[in-house]
């Protein structure tokens, strides 16, 4: 049964929903017999610990998960993300606190307090023989500067990919016969996921502790803002590329190019491997493929290249912004990170020569760090960016619509598309995605997209979690909570404080790309902000440039092409110039 034909028959689940389930003991509501009963294997539980950079404890909080799989080409954990791709695995979870070795985690068909995606009840899984796996999400109890107590994920150089995430904790899989009326299957959480990196002595495996060479350098940095608001030391970091002859001119100083993206290991367990040709970030000194040749030869443009890195306990990147959920990453940037940079790196320390380009999320940061700090950076060259105008947030207006996954008329209802193929099939419905979060995580601790906007631009709630801007099971939006995001909506701030923006923005120091066909839809929120900005006088110049084809993050322009031509945006609007 689909997830939207279940939602009359899990209200019981709203109440439910956050809420910690005791691991020793099963639900009220369970009197059958379970369907999993997960355990920790001795000695696990501080391991874990001590891999995450916390004390060392016997006792766990987090989310336990069961996902199962017809499939036995991988771990059903690393098929995903779990429900949405063609062969990923159905998962179900459950929040646990105080659990140790001994405890028993048991999993009943009836319980209200597990959810799962694309089934949501364990009800709904049919009789048959499967691969199954435990998984355990481990959390870290954070006393928060602002008074609030949260229990969070805290990623370490793995992206936030839950099921890659340092310190969380795996079973092994077992082939079983899976019926209603059968034994409960017995699984154990034996394995803790270690660094995907050494960490250096006296170091963090935050942010990662990717392989160094002559042009790839790492800049780690402890932020006494991020630590004195998480209760903890926290850091962030940039993987910088030099210019070839960086070395051979000693008192030459360059340019700077920041390129925002998600951390490296968000959607692969193999940093940067796999991943499309949408960023020049991927450059090899052994020079093995064209554009690391083209970048070590005499023509390249004389640049260095910087890649912010903030994964944190909501999601793999801050969007560096401030924010009253994941802290003061706008000022870390602009305050810390870029100072620090310049400290370590033979930069030019002018606005002129500081330029910014993404794409999607890492498009979103450009514009937004351009918008905000115009006398920071230079200029910044914008590619599919997450919304940037949010009465177009996918297909829907979040300051009007009532429900994010259905439009509604008086008669009909039908499910609202978050994401298309390149065909302009829907592969994913707005109710889809949320579900899936909701299966990963309870108080947006998911971390994945949605979540993330709600950590990131949504406001705080009472019990110091994110205040969601939906309801994750119905859809129903709280227009209360909405009132937050307006601070980062960019088509809406820019029209407030045009008189004072613009100047500080001419000189096409916003210029945009997006494909018409694009899979998020994001090409819909440029051309509203297009035609907002074209409202104003004076009138703009920002560049708004669509193609026809293409997807998500597709261009015509090459990396390289893009790089010359902003090092040749930066001379042209340079002093001497």
């Amino acid at each position: 049964m689909s997830i939207q034909g279940k939602l009359p028959a899990l209200g019981a689940i709203l109440g439910a929903f956050g809420i910690l389930c005791a691991p020793t003991a099963p639900s009220a509501a369970a009197t059958s017999t379970p369907a999993f009963i997960v355990t920790l294997a001795r000695g696990v539980a501080a391991q874990s610990h001590t891999t995450a950079e916390q004390p060392p404890s016997e006792v766990l909080d987090g989310r336990v998960y069961v996902i199962v799989s017809r499939h036995a080409n991988m771990e059903p954990r690393l098929q995903g993300p779990p429900g949405m791709d063609m062969d990923a695995a159905p998962i179900w979870g459950i929040d646990v606190d105080g659990v140790q070795s001994g405890s028993r985690i048991e999993l009943h068909r009836n319980d209200p307090g597990i959810y799962g995606f694309p089934l949501a009840s364990l009800q709904d899984l049919p009789d048959g023989q499967y691969f199954v796996q435990a998984f355990m999400n481990v959390y870290e109890t954070f006393r928060r500067s602002d008074g609030s107590v949260v229990k969070l994920h805290m990623p370490c150089g793995d992206g936030h990919r839950i099921m890659w995430s340092t310190g969380n904790i795996y079973s092994d899989v077992k082939k079983v016969s899976v019926s209603h009326g059968g034994e409960p299957v017995e699984l154990e959480l034996a394995h803790v996921i270690p660094p995907h990196d050494p960490t250096p002595p006296g170091g963090t495996c935050q942010q990662g502790n990717s392989p160094q060479s002559q042009h790839i350098q790492l800049m780690k940095l402890k932020s006494e803002r991020l630590s004195r608001f998480w209760g903890r030391p926290m850091y962030v970091a940039a993987r910088v590329i030099l210019p070839a002859d960086y070395q051979a001119r000693p008192n030459a100083r360059y340019p700077v190019i920041l390129w925002m993206d998600h951390h490296p290991r968000a959607y692969s367990k193999d940093e940067r491997h796999g991943v499309s040709n949408a960023n020049f970030s991927v450059f090899r000194e052994n020079g093995e493929d064209s554009f690391s040749r083209w970048w070590l030869g005499p023509d390249s443009p004389k640049v260095i290249i910087v890649e912010p890195l903030s994964e944190n306990p909501y999601y793999d990147t801050s969007y560096w912004v401030n924010s009253p959920n994941v802290g003061p990453y706008g000022d870390v940037l602009t305050q810390e990170l870029i100072p620090e940079l310049n400290r370590r790196f033979r930069t030019i320390n002018a606005s002129w020569a500081r330029t910014l380009t993404g794409c999607s999320s890492g498009g979103w940061m450009a514009a937004a760090a351009q918008v905000w700090n115009p006398d920071q950076f230079g200029g910044a060259f914008v590619f599919a960016p997450d919304i940037v105008d949010l009465r177009s947030l996918w297909l829907m207006n979040l300051y009007e619509d009532k429900n994010a996954f259905w439009n509604q008329t008086e008669w009909r209802q039908w499910p609202r598309p978050y994401f298309r193929d390149n065909f302009g099939n829907t592969v994913a419905t707005e109710g889809d995605w949320a579900h899936l979060e909701l299966a990963m995580g309870t108080k947006d601790r998911s971390g994945e997209y949605f979540d993330w906007q709600d950590a990131t631009w949504g406001p705080q709630g009472t019990d110091g979690y994110p205040l969601p801007r939906w309801n994750p099971l119905t859809g129903e939006v709280d227009h209360s909570a909405v009132q937050q995001y307006r601070k980062y909506d960019l088509g809406e701030y820019l029209e407030g404080h045009w008189a004072a923006a613009e100047p500080k923005l001419r000189g096409s120091r916003l210029q945009f790309f997006v494909t018409e066909d694009d899979n998020y839809y994001t090409n819909l929120a440029l051309h509203r902000l297009q035609h907002r900005l074209e409202k104003l006088t004076p009138a703009p110049d920002a560049q708004f440039n669509y193609f026809t084809s293409g997807g998500h993050c597709h261009s015509p322009i090459t990396n390289e092409q893009l790089l010359e031509r902003m090092a040749r945006f930066m001379t042209e609007h340079s002093p001497k110039h």
